[in-house]
């Protein structure tokens, strides 16, 4: 039988006060569907996420069943693959991603974007320090993963100056999951750097590989 609302409100205080305890568990978001009478918990794909949600729940004595946990996001945005520049920003402007061309097998891999001024005369560009993004892909071509999946940050757009002997860089990483926070397996991946601009402007840098090295 469904809990009662104050069953639910007792519960969903008693989850918040143990996932404020945590701040590893990546949840964006808790409520309550009036309609199934369930408490439900958003969360950040993170690798091992899942896990550990199960044991902060199993500590609150709340039954599993008045839980719903959803992790993970939407696949990757179809423009975050689209590059959309002018030729006078490509003359203007190199870019390119990096990373280790081979990782241990569950190792979380560094990422770098770097953006550099091909001029000899400080260069204008427009975007912030939360535009910038990378898409991994496995060898089939089926998007696996992106930076933006599991991040929070309000987008913001200013206007900056790129010197020639000082290039942008954006760091990131990747922890070998999908998009829904399961591990990948071992194997062969690219991946992507991109950094959007004054919409719907967006540089996407050509692809490196990242081998994923067997256990």
């Amino acid at each position: 039988m469904p809990a009662d609302w104050s069953q639910l409100l007792e519960w969903r205080d008693t989850i918040s006060e143990a996932w404020h305890k945590d701040d590893t568990l990546g949840i964006n978001g808790m409520g309550i569907n009036e309609l199934d009478r369930l408490i439900f918990l958003d969360a950040m794909p993170r690798r091992g996420n899942r896990d550990r949600i199960e044991a902060m729940l199993a500590v609150t004595g709340v039954p599993r069943d008045a839980v719903q946990v959803d992790v993970g996001c939407d696949t990757v945005p179809d423009d975050h693959l689209i590059e959309n520049v002018s030729p006078t920003f490509k003359e203007t402007f190199a870019y390119s991603v990096g990373a280790q061309p081979q990782v241990q097998y569950g190792e979380t891999v560094p990422l770098k974007l770097v953006i550099r001024n091909r001029t000899s005369e400080p260069a204008h560009i427009y975007g912030g320090a939360n535009s910038f993004g990378f898409v991994v892909s496995n060898k089939k071509g089926e998007n696996v993963w992106y930076w933006e999946c599991g991040q929070v940050y309000t987008m913001q757009l200013y206007s900056q100056w790129v010197s020639p002997s000082m290039p942008l860089e954006f760091t990131g990483h990747w922890e070998q999951i999908d998009t829904m926070g399961y591990p990948v397996p071992p194997g062969v991946y690219e991946v992507i750097g991109t950094f959007g601009m004054d919409y719907p402007e967006r540089l996407v840098t050509d692809p490196v590989v990242i081998e994923v090295l067997s256990p």
